[in-house]
């Protein structure tokens, strides 16, 4: 069986040969005739040669091209040279992966791997409370990018209000003012116009030696200032003469017939046959146990008013503008009493410096805030109006006069009148008596001067009778008129502390009189 199957087998070979043989023998013939068909057409190469260089990832070579028929081949090959990496590595951020980046210096491929999952955020929390016009929230914010988002938001609270109200007034308009009690937000409503004074006209007429004038009071705010003023209407005096004899000496009494007030002028001394009038006699007030006005040395005279008179920041009532009383309400004292001020006046002339300084001050210690006014008349009877504002000083440098000063505060009241001493004293030059029937007497002595508020003399020494000659005459005559000159100066220097003792007990009292 064996045998069989080996026979068999290379029969199979032995047709599969002859078929090949065949086969060969006509493709034999086929390829001898092309080829006697083309050897007619043979080309003669001519190459172009192309060199490639390698790349990273292409072989290098010299590339053969025909120009005539195009054919090609290649050799010279060269390897590739591979890829030149630079590795960065790209740290993970928050919302990030990290990775490698591989990348060819050579042909710019690149590549990443290594690959590490992101950190993710870590968040800070801050709640921010709703105010009363802004919301609350909460922020999340990342420590470490910064990213932040927010949530939880809550409405705002609205305004919590106080009211207030300013009611409307003479002088201000009246509003309300809404203030909330936590951020102190503020605004105002209903507003309304200020309503404006209602001044009631009260009028004041002048005086012998008074301003008078016109006070507005509003009955609203109790708001007042004070105008038209009006010109002291002057004394209406009336004319005494008192003789002299010889206990006594003779005067002219000016009695004023409105007010009371009195002063004296014309003094005259006993004498031989007749009267000898004293030379430059000071003019003395009547009574000077009991003066009811502040002294003044000469009649009135009328003083300028001022272009524009001054309101008073804060007069006195209108209803008792007395001379010098000096009072003012203070209605900013505490605890809803009324204080009084009673001011004081006082002066002092420095015959150095020429300055005339003045106060006016209450005992508790506060200074007359209002304006004061001076009206200084010459000998000529020639007037100037100064104006200070409480306390201060005057200047007298430039006037070369004597003067007599009346001082009058802003609502009228006049609350002093002084003498200025300031001119150039000049020898007194006495008077010539009178021819006589009998011997003359002898001139009295140029230096004597009168006190200024004499007293009548209780017993004056009379001249002795002129018995003798002319030269005993002489001599005793002058005695007598010594003795008188020494015992005038006396009293009046004891009536001048009489004078003062008392005037000081009247305002005691009249100071007493007040607190009461």
């Amino acid at each position: 069986m064996k045998k069989t199957k080996n026979k068999l087998l290379m029969t199979v070979l032995a047709l599969a040969f002859t078929v090949l043989g065949c086969g060969a023998l006509m493709g034999n013939a086929s390829g001898t005739t092309a080829f006697a068909a083309e050897a007619d057409n043979v080309c003669a190469h001519e190459y172009e040669t192309f060199e490639y260089a390698p790349t990273c990832t292409n072989n290098g070579f010299t590339e053969y091209t025909c120009s005539v028929c195009g054919d090609v081949y290649r050799d010279n090959y060269v390897q590739a040279t591979g890829h030149s990496y630079t590795d960065v590595v790209i740290e993970p951020t928050c919302t990030h992966k990290g990775f490698t980046t591989h990348f060819c210096n050579v042909c710019g491929y690149e590549y990443a791997d290594n690959y590490v999952e992101a950190t993710g955020h870590t968040y800070d929390d801050v709640i921010v409370d709703p105010t009363c016009t802004e919301q609350g929230y909460t922020t999340h914010t990342c420590l470490v990018c910064e990213y932040f988002y927010v949530d939880s938001v809550v409405p705002e609270n609205g305004h919590d209000y106080e009211l207030e109200i300013k009611e409307v007034s003479c002088t201000e308009g009246g509003y309300t003012t809404y203030t909330c009690l936590v951020c102190e937000y503020s605004y105002q409503d209903n507003i309304v116009e200020a309503t404006g004074h209602s001044h009631q006209e009260s009028k004041v007429e002048p005086t012998c030696v008074s301003y008078g004038f016109t006070v507005h009071l509003c009955s609203d705010c109790g708001d007042r200032y004070v105008s038209d003023y009006v010109k002291p209407v002057g004394h209406t005096f009336e004319h005494t003469v008192y003789e002299a004899t010889a206990d006594s000496i003779g005067y002219t009494k000016h009695q004023c017939s409105v007010c009371d007030y009195s002063y004296l002028s014309d003094y005259v001394t006993s004498g031989d046959n007749g009267y000898t009038q004293l030379p430059d006699e000071p003019e003395v007030p009547v009574e000077p146990e009991q003066p009811t006005e502040p002294i003044e040395p000469i009649e009135p005279i009328e003083p300028v008013e001022p272009e524009e008179p001054i309101e008073p920041s804060e007069p006195t009532e209108p209803e008792n503008p007395d001379v010098g009383d000096g009072k003012e309400e203070n209605p900013d004292n505490e605890g809803g009493e009324t204080e009084t001020h009673e001011y004081v006046f006082g002066y002092q002339y420095d015959n150095e410096s020429k300055l005339l300084t003045i106060t006016y001050d209450c005992e508790c210690g506060e200074t007359y805030n209002g304006a004061i006014q001076f009206f200084i008349t010459d000998s000529a009877e020639n007037t100037t109006v100064e104006v200070l504002n409480g306390n201060g000083s005057i200047d007298f440098t430039d006037k070369q006069d004597d003067y007599t000063v009346i001082v009058i505060e802003e609502s009228g009241n006049v609350i002093g009148v002084l003498d200025v001493k300031n001119k150039v004293d000049e020898p007194n030059v006495p008077v010539e008596p009178d021819v006589p029937s009998e011997p003359i007497e002898p001139n009295e002595p140029s230096d004597t001067t009168e006190p200024e508020n004499p007293v009548e003399p209780n017993e004056p020494t009379e001249p002795e009778t002129p018995n003798e000659d002319k030269e005993e005459k002489g001599n005793s005559s002058l005695l007598p008129v010594l003795l008188v000159i020494f015992a005038v100066l006396g009293i009046g220097g004891a009536v001048t502390y009489i004078l003062i003792k008392k005037n000081k007990n009247k305002n005691k009292n009249k100071k007493e009189k007040g607190d009461k």
